[in-house]
């Protein structure tokens, strides 16, 4: 539309504004609280589908000239006129919420984005409950789901404001049975009790239904004997003291588990699912034995114990709630053999039997009930073939069939197989192309479907079935950091290219939280270390920045681990 075409429509709505403010040629009257507001009823059709259908409908308002509209304030009502009469209206805190409802009830769509865009920018710990009430009054869904997720993101101010009580029972099961909310599980037991005992002759019915969404196995463990077994409100309920009993007897099994049906909920809330970094080469130039947590929920990162000996380019597995840490490159130049395991649970490291044979940028992964080592070079840089298996049942390694390839710098991942892609084979300066898995039924090695790029360095996860291999480097005289990632399908042997990182990198970390991948630190185009975190949306299919490490780091190993409640306090 042009200018001229644009003016002439703006002096038409003007006039009709103001024709409707001096009654000129109305045709209806809104009567708002005993107010009431002249208007055409083209104009209201022509921008409310509420208005359209109410005039067009064989309704009694179709014949009369008033319309009731008691849900409205006055002053609201002037200025929803005032807007499809298309003047301005400006959203401000005393009115974003009234229009956000009233645009809602009118089907004014641009409007209510709009307000709602107000509302939800402005949302805190003190009116996030409020806003959540109205909403689910008005049913303003873009609005309810926003004050929703600020209440599982900022839980902890929430509980502790004055409007926490006044959650219904049904809102407060919605929100501590969410696996996305966000605190420890300390608090939502506290914030369940303090709601409780405000009514508590009304709410005492509803506090085993409450108490049985904590996962009493994600706190520490003596809070639970000490504080949750104590409270009176559990020692008076038998299915509280059962669920007690039962978490209590995961504390005490070495594999963490609950025999029979306790009704136990084992499963972590996306705040206890994190990634876990462990050695590596930082920006301080300097070999590490840290061990870091990264959780994707609140984009945080804390330090745990350091493994017993530094090292980078070293594999990585977990297996029955354990992490394994086999090889690597250790301060000293040297390659080991050593392997180590670190337990959550407890927060410590120890030594496990040292593999049959040292390598360095090793791929590890498990099957089953055996952690595989494939692959890696030896002290004097040279590619291996080999494969070493260990038990972690016996403590015992054993050699099974050698790779196709000897592979050093490549990436390995499980699914139904081993999987193992690119690599070096020689001292050429050209990565591999090749993949295969390993059949751990018939101890024989595959070949299949070469990726689409040549590469080494690069990182790789299993994600429903499907295998996604990240960036790495291509070296032609110098190297080619790269930002193109593929995915295999096994069941039809193919590749198929997806979005590229934001940024090229080579020696970075994957894991998998809740279908998305996270792909952290690395080395850049300029090969200096990288801090930045990536993430790739399985359902959007693209990957965004989401957050800054604080610290550059390349050369690590990670993996998705279960945070224990003992390490819960420093989160959050």
């Amino acid at each position: 539309m042009g200018s001229r075409e644009l003016n002439l429509c703006t002096k038409v709505m003007e006039s009709l504004n103001e024709f409707r403010k001096e009654g000129t040629l109305c045709d209806v009257t809104l009567s708002v609280q005993g107010t009431t507001f002249s208007a055409h009823r083209n104009v209201l059709s022509a921008n409310s589908e509420f208005f359209k259908a109410l005039f067009a409908n064989e309704m009694k308002e179709k014949a009369e000239n008033t319309v009731h509209m008691e849900e409205f304030e006055p002053h609201i009502m002037e200025q929803l006129l005032t807007y499809m009469y298309g003047g301005g209206i400006n959203i401000k805190k005393d009115n974003a919420l009234d229009l956000a409802i009233g645009s809602d009830f009118l089907f004014l769509t641009e409007l209510k984005q709009k307000a709602c865009e107000f509302l939800i920018s402005d949302l805190n710990s003190d009116n996030c409950l409020y806003l959540l009430y109205m909403a689910e009054k008005y049913n303003v869904r873009e609005l309810r789901d926003s004050s929703q997720k600020h209440i599982l993101e900022n839980y902890v101010p929430v509980a502790a404001s004055s409007a926490f009580v006044t959650l219904t029972i049904e809102q407060l099961l919605a929100i501590v049975s969410s696996d996305d909310l966000v605190a420890r599980e300390e608090k939502i037991f506290e914030s369940v009790v303090k709601w409780t005992k405000n009514s508590l002759e009304n709410r005492k019915k509803h506090f085993s239904s409450l108490f049985s969404h904590i996962r009493l196995v994600y706190l520490a463990r003596c809070y639970l004997i000490t504080t949750v077994q104590e409270e009176e409100l559990v020692k008076s309920d038998d299915s509280c003291l059962r669920l007690v009993n039962a978490a209590k007897e995961f504390f005490s099994s070495p594999k963490g588990t609950v025999q029979g049906d306790s009704g136990q909920c084992l499963r972590p809330r996306a705040c206890q699912t994190a990634i876990l970094m462990v050695g590596g080469w930082q920006d301080n130039c300097d070999i590490t034995a840290s061990s870091n947590v990264f959780v994707p929920s609140i984009k945080q990162m804390f330090q745990v114990c350091p493994m017993l000996t530094p090292r980078k380019n070293h594999g990585i597995a977990i297996h029955e709630g354990l992490v394994y840490i086999v090889g690597g490159t250790t301060k000293n130049g040297s390659v080991t053999r050593s392997a180590e395991l670190y337990d959550p649970r407890t927060n410590t490291w120890s030594s496990v039997l040292s593999m049959r044979r040292e390598v360095a940028g090793v791929g590890v992964a498990v099957v089953g009930d055996f952690l595989y080592a494939a692959g890696g070079h030896d002290a004097k840089g040279r590619p291996q073939s080999i494969v070493q298996r260990y038990s972690p049942k016996i403590n015992k390694w054993e050699t099974v069939a050698s790779m196709n390839d000897s592979r050093t710098r490549h990436c390995m991942v499980a699914s139904s197989y081993l999987y193992v892609f690119g690599g070096y084979s020689s001292d050429e300066d050209i990565p591999l192309m090749s993949a295969e898995y390993y059949d751990h039924l018939s101890d024989s090695w595959v070949e299949i479907a070469p990726m689409n790029r040549r590469r080494s360095d690069a990182c790789a996860v299993s994600v429903q079935s499907k295998i996604f291999v990240i960036g790495g480097e291509d070296i032609l005289g110098s190297p080619i950091k790269l930002a193109f990632c593929e995915v295999y399908d096994p069941t039809t042997n193919r590749w198929t290219a997806i979005a590229s990182t934001q940024q090229p990198r080579s020696h970075a970390g994957a894991a998998v939280v809740k279908n998305k991948v996270f792909v952290l630190g690395g080395v850049d185009k300029n090969n200096r270390e990288l801090r930045s975190v990536e993430c790739y949306d399985t359902d959007k299919q693209e990957w965004e920045e989401v957050v800054d490490l604080p610290v550059e780091i390349e050369g690590f190993a990670c993996c998705t681990i279960t945070v224990p409640g003992e390490l819960m306090p420093l989160l959050v």
